[in-house]
């Protein structure tokens, strides 16, 4: 799993932030999911990897990149940091 900050970078788009590397997948239970609303809850999975973000991140748009090992199968998982100070 790559962390990528979006933003322009002399053109490149996002710049890597930190590499956690090969991350054991676990297998988590099914979604509950809600047919009056339409929404998915997956409140019931375990946490499979998480990043601490760094006190020098930079306020922004960031995103983790993971990539499976089996099939290189490949998503992203966007998320914002933010400076609350």
């Amino acid at each position: 799993m790559k962390i990528y900050r979006i933003g322009y970078y002399q053109g490149n788009g996002a710049r890597l932030q930190a590499d956690l590397f090969t991350i054991a997948g676990i297998t988590q239970p099914t979604d509950l999911y809600y047919p009056v609303t339409k929404t998915t809850d997956c409140s019931n999975w375990s946490v499979s990897a998480q990043w601490t973000v760094p006190e020098s991140a930079v306020s922004g748009i960031y995103f983790a990149k993971i990539v499976r090992t089996d099939n290189g199968g490949a998503n992203h998982i966007t998320f914002i940091v933010r400076d609350d100070k």
